[in-house]
């Protein structure tokens, strides 16, 4: 990404106008990897700090997120140390990624102390580290190994220490930029980026952009040495923009980048831009981590209730001789008269068919013959009583799987990060997933899918719970209710206000349903439906299952119909 030392650079000046001589008044960590400094200074502002290994980045922000309950510890310790504190000075480490926000805080006697909070942008690494005046080390968000950096020490009451002298050159040494650039062996780019100081690809690509670098004469290294030279000026000179291809936001840039093609958005500060930028990036990336957790776990479960009814139906297998144990024991009470003690294998007349077979039947020479009949007997109820008890687990565990599977439909349909939540808790109350049930239950649940069909409205439930709402609360007994015949899907619900539903409306909405369901990628897919009164929901049963026996279908291609969205 374009985020370098150069970028931050803009943002530390953006920042440093306005926060200066500001007071830090709350201080929150939404999330375990960032947290944000609520600040008055002639007005209020929201200071993002995050340490995501994924998007680490710092800039003003005026999003709220919901906080946990109980601060995690490094936000109580902030707020012991920083609440009330002013701001002195923001500052960057030369050409580095590393933020110190230098602020002047007082102790619990109300002596003045200077506090250091280090932002390090490092990628996986990102950090945030507050200290004392003397760079002593209180705490930091992350705990990292001490193999990652063998010469910088992280550790509480250790002395922190910023990155040492590389040897690399800094972007105003034009001599040297031209040294490396008539002495490279290596591409171009390379010897760019991996030499000049707080560099990124994105800028190395938009700096050699239109230079022909396929020769080491020295006409090429002045030609790299002007363009670092405007790279300069444009960075004093920034034109914050974001750049979409098609529609979608791919990067932020701190002036035009003319290497980059397609649709900009232009901004009057950086820190706007990319808060424009992450929120939606930040939004997509966390939701996309919940689902994926969520995802495993599902896949996990089904795997295991495939296995246990695998084990299951094989022991019911082994179980279908039981009529042959009781008819063994049967045939050695009726042969009791000519059975002699020690005997192994009894040849006996099997008259329980029709041609009256011989049969060997294996005998324990230490049991009496009754005996032996006894044990047969007892194989016999054994079996007879797993046959019941394992065709009724498995009967549970299918239903069981089928209900996961649907969970994992439901997945797939997920737009927003309350429909997780509530399959989430969906999976906890069912015990998918161990812990503890979070959700508030005042809070309102998420609201289905509407669709303007014609004069119709068309309620799509993409989880159980707004299944369940669907059915319970928002329809009546003449609504019309839609779901894929025999595959998981949404339900759907026609709003029919007690009149008929016209066929092109019922196809119709029977094509978004075919859209949201296993069936989405295939060809034609068989959609049944029926009044909601026609429905049952029997006890016990999971969240948004129901039953249904009068109904019809309709074969139709799925279809999304967004143009039908009602927002």
């Amino acid at each position: 990404m374009a985020f370098d030392s150069l970028s931050l650079s803009i943002i530390v000046s953006e920042l440093s106008s306005v926060l200066i001589g500001g007071k830090i008044t709350k201080i929150q960590q939404p999330e375990k990897d960032e947290i944000t400094l609520s600040i008055y200074n002639k007005g209020n502002y929201r200071l993002l700090i995050s340490a995501n290994a994924s998007i680490n980045r710092i800039h003003l922000t005026s999003q709220f997120k919901d906080n946990p309950q109980v601060a995690p510890n490094f936000c109580m310790l902030l707020r012991k140390h920083l609440t009330n504190a002013q701001i002195i000075d923001i500052k960057q480490m030369p050409y580095e990624r590393v933020v110190e926000l230098v602020i002047d805080a007082k102790n619990e006697l109300g002596y003045k102390q200077t506090k250091r909070l280090i932002y390090e942008l490092t990628g996986k690494t990102a950090n945030i580290i507050l200290t004392d005046e003397d760079y002593r080390i209180i705490d930091m968000l992350k705990h990292l190994p001490t193999n990652i950096d063998a010469q910088r020490i992280l550790l509480v009451g250790a002395t922190y220490k910023f990155f040492c002298d590389r040897g690399l050159v800094s972007i105003d040494q034009s001599a040297r930029i031209a040294q490396l650039v008539t002495d490279y062996q290596q591409p171009i780019d390379e010897v760019l980026t991996n030499n000049i100081l707080g560099i990124s690809k994105e800028t190395v690509r938009e700096l050699l952009y239109g230079i022909d670098c396929n020769n080491h004469s020295p006409f090429n290294a002045d030609r790299v040495v002007q363009a670092m030279e405007l790279l300069i000026t444009n960075i004093a000179r920034p034109i914050p923009n974001i750049l979409f291809v098609n529609n979608t936001p791919v990067e932020v840039y701190p002036f035009d980048y003319v290497s980059v093609k397609g649709q900009k958005k232009y901004y009057d500060t950086l820190n706007q831009a990319h808060e424009s930028y992450y929120v939606l990036k930040d939004r997509a990336m966390r939701f996309c981590q919940k689902s994926k957790v969520i995802n495993t776990t599902i896949k996990n479960t089904v795997a295991r209730l495939e296995k246990k009814i695998a084990l299951q139906m094989q022991d019911l297998h082994e179980a279908q001789d039981c009529t042959e144990n009781r008819i063994k024991g049967d045939l050695i009470i009726a042969n009791l008269h000519c059975i002699p003690k020690g005997l192994s294998t009894l040849n006996a007349v099997n008259y329980y068919q029709p041609d009256c077979p011989t049969i060997a039947i294996a005998l324990d020479k230490g049991k009496t013959a009754q005996q032996n009949a006894q044990d047969y007997y007892k194989k016999y109820h054994k079996q007879k009583n797993t046959i019941i008890h394992v065709t009724k687990l498995i009967e549970e565990n299918t239903a069981f799987l089928d209900y996961v599977k649907s969970i994992a439909q439901s997945i797939k349909m997920c737009q927003t990060n309350d429909e997780l939540a509530e399959i989430y808790e969906e999976m906890v109350s069912q015990g998918i997933i161990k812990g503890k049930r979070t959700a508030d239950k005042s809070n309102r649940p998420s609201q289905p899918l509407k669709y303007l069909v014609g004069d119709y409205t068309l309620l799509v439930g993409k989880n159980n719970c707004q299944n369940d709402l669907l059915v319970r609360r928002l329809s009546k007994a003449d609504d019309l209710w839609l779901h894929t015949h025999q595959i998981h899907s949404a339900h759907g619900i026609i709003l029919t206000q007690g009149r008929v539903v016209p066929d092109a409306v019922l196809v119709t909405c029977a094509e978004i349903i075919a859209h949201y369901s296993e069936a989405a990628d295939s060809g034609k897919t068989v959609i049944d439906y029926t009044k909601r009164k026609y429905l049952n929901r029997p006890p016990a049963s999971p969240l948004g299952y129901v039953i249904y026996t009068q109904y019809n279908t309709i074969i139709v291609e799925p279809n999304a119909h967004k143009e039908l969205l009602s927002h």
